[in-house]
């Protein structure tokens, strides 16, 4: 009765609701992509796997990107972090959790990741530009993540700092070394003193 009674005011029958994409086209599909967060050890769950992607990356929502035999590990800034084989073949991934197809714009640049020890003074160098760390990090090994206009510094999976970047000098080391201790001094030969005349 309510059917009719708003049939009769003009009502019209609703469309069907917007769907998304068809099971059938996400099979089908060899580039897709799911969301997924990074643990504090730095893993995501991908079906029944756990893949390290990186500790930098705790407790961020991480991008993969699923293409062909590739997986491509996009951080929530838009940067691409690193590439892995894929895990999951393309016949299974349309039952992903939260699964989509993958959007048709390019990969954004990998960023550059290089490391270094902080010095005793709580310092380090990038591409001739000293960056202050902070003398209770001294000794440590930072990574430091070189983005368009910033440096990002990460220990562990603690971000401590971002500091702008004022060089624009290419890289040229990209590992930390320790310190190398220079070798003890040999010890002076000691003289026998002269037999005493009897």
């Amino acid at each position: 009765m309510d059917l009719a009674r708003l049939r009769r005011s003009g009502a019209r029958p609703a469309e069907a609701p917007p769907a998304g994409p068809a099971p059938g086209a996400l099979a089908a599909s060899s580039c897709v992509e799911v969301d997924r967060l990074v643990s504090a050890s730095g893993g995501i769950t991908l079906g029944n796997q756990v893949i390290l992607v990186g500790s930098p990356l705790a407790g961020q929502r991480a991008r993969l990107r699923l293409d062909d035999q590739l997986m491509h590990v996009i951080t929530q800034d838009g940067v691409l972090w690193r590439t892995l084989p894929c895990p999951i073949p393309p016949g299974q991934r349309h039952r992903l959790q939260g699964v989509r197809l993958a959007g048709p714009g390019p990969l954004p640049e990998a960023a550059a990741a290089v490391q270094r020890r902080v010095s005793s003074r709580g310092g380090i160098q990038v591409a001739r530009q000293r960056i202050q760390v902070g003398m209770t990090h001294a000794g440590k090994i930072v990574t430091v993540l070189s983005e368009d206009t910033s440096f990002r510094l990460v220990i562990g999976a603690e971000t401590v700092r971002v500091v702008p970047r004022t060089t624009s000098r290419e890289i040229g080391r990209y590992k930390a070394y320790a310190t190398r201790s220079r070798p003890a001094d040999p010890a002076p030969a000691v003289k026998e003193a002269a037999p005493c005349p009897t």
